[in-house]
């Protein structure tokens, strides 16, 4: 799976946001929903898995089934 260039910018650019939400007190004009928050945990709870499993060197096919089966990511 590959993402556009514009598509990574713009979820980094939330992640961004997010943590200076979090941690300089309260929800800025781009942030009304704890759901943000949510979602963007767990995009970024997927990645970290998908990096660790490729550190680990594993087969693409067995990469694959490792972050299917993963309870983490359900």
């Amino acid at each position: 799976m590959t993402i556009s260039a514009e598509d990574a910018r713009s979820f980094i650019n939330s992640v961004l946001i997010a943590r200076n939400d979090l941690s300089h007190g309260g929800l800025g004009p781009d942030k009304s929903a704890k759901s943000d928050f949510v979602k963007l945990n767990r995009q970024l709870r997927i990645i970290l898995h998908a990096c660790f499993v490729k550190e680990l060197g594993l087969t693409p096919k067995v990469a694959a089934r490792v972050l299917k089966d993963s309870a983490q990511l359900q």
